[in-house]
């Protein structure tokens, strides 16, 4: 009788055992985050005196912002970066040479850069932050939590370039800063 398994070296069984188990690690990852975005925070700057105990905050409010994405099964980078930093991502990517406070990058479905899928990363300039903060009279962790939730909300869809778009996406910013923050 003739064996009808295939050799171990055989590539379409590699390519099987590979799809398999990413497969499986994609499943795996679903179970653990309950088949939320992963939000993971990086401070390429250093934290500001009583944020480094309140970062949950930010984590958890990037996460309500990202609920109903495409690829639940999947992970944003939320970067926290000084002016200078921010203002050469400006450039690089954007063409501009200005400080902003927040730029969004959103991948799509189709790019896989590493296990679990990217969403998008989302760049938060701290300096910014703490300039809007006290203009506006309210805590640097509000205002970075604005910032990060409208980054999110760019990684959504959600656009800000005519007055209606712009009064859209602060309404459903502050809809999600009211859950968090009083006032």
């Amino acid at each position: 009788m003739i064996s009808m398994k295939k050799p171990k070296n055989d590539p379409t069984t590699c390519l099987w055992r590979y799809k398999r188990h990413h497969k499986i690690q994609k499943l795996r990852y679903a179970e653990q985050t309950g088949g939320r975005v992963k939000i993971s925070l990086f401070f390429k700057t250093p934290i500001p005196v009583g944020i480094k105990s309140k970062i949950k905050i930010l984590k958890k409010i990037s996460e309500e912002a990202l609920k109903s994405v495409r690829n639940k099964n999947s992970e944003t980078s939320i970067i926290f970066v000084n002016a200078a930093q921010i203002k050469k991502i400006n450039k690089k990517f954007l063409k501009k040479i200005s400080v902003t406070d927040v730029i969004a990058f959103n991948y799509p479905k189709e790019i896989k850069i590493k296990e679990p899928l990217s969403f998008g990363d989302v760049f938060v300039c701290v300096d910014q932050a703490k300039k809007q903060a006290e203009l506006l009279q309210h805590s640097l962790l509000k205002e970075l939590a604005i910032l990060a939730v409208h980054g999110c909300l760019h990684l959504k869809g959600m656009g800000d370039g005519t007055k209606a778009e712009k009064a859209a996406m602060d309404k459903k910013t502050e809809f999600y800063i009211k859950r968090y923050f009083k006032g």
